[in-house]
């Protein structure tokens, strides 16, 4: 008696139809789950329509990304939360391209504990620190660039990596 006065309508279908609880909202319910999936589908494809021009959110849990540069490649680091656990981004060349340029236009790291924007190319250098006052604005590198954010309490970052030094394109002389 108690199942079928709380869960009358599901007690009732299943009595009448045999066991199969059948409810017109399940059609609504494919319908709206297939219409949220073309939804972000369609977003993911006209936000990443260009793809010499990448664009990399950090987020709070933003695992190692990786961004080809390109000649013609503007890259662009963002990030608009105030806590990051890890954001890590490599910029690799790709051929047609020589030597790639970071700079961040906007740039706001206090020196502190807790904050962290470390920036540098491939080589034997160390792992330099950059905040307010220390920008890395203007940093170079011939093959592969590391960026890696992280902390709490941070402010709004926008940084670009573009191609420096395009590669001398080869043509071959017509033989005469």
């Amino acid at each position: 008696w108690y199942q079928r006065r709380v869960h009358g309508k599901q007690w009732y279908q299943r009595r009448v139809h045999g066991g199969q609880h059948k409810d017109h909202t399940d059609g609504i319910d494919f319908k709206m789950n297939t219409l949220t999936n073309i939804l972000v589908v369609l977003v993911f494809t006209l936000t990443n329509a260009n793809p010499d021009q990448p664009t990399v959110s950090c987020t709070k849990w933003t695992r190692q990304k990786t961004v080809q540069v390109g000649p013609d490649t503007v890259a662009t680091l963002r990030s608009d939360i105030d806590r990051i656990r890890r954001c890590t981004v490599i910029f690799k060349l790709k051929s047609g391209c020589n030597e790639m340029r970071f700079a961040c236009s906007k740039f706001n790291v206090p020196r502190g504990p807790g904050r962290f924007f470390f920036a540098r190319a491939l080589g034997p250098q160390p792992r330099r620190q950059y905040y307010n006052g220390k920008k890395p604005n203007g940093l170079v590198s011939r093959d592969m660039l590391r960026v890696i954010y992280r902390g709490k309490k941070l402010n709004e970052l926008t940084c670009r990596v573009i191609c420096k030094e395009k590669a001398p394109q080869t043509t071959t002389a017509a033989s005469s």
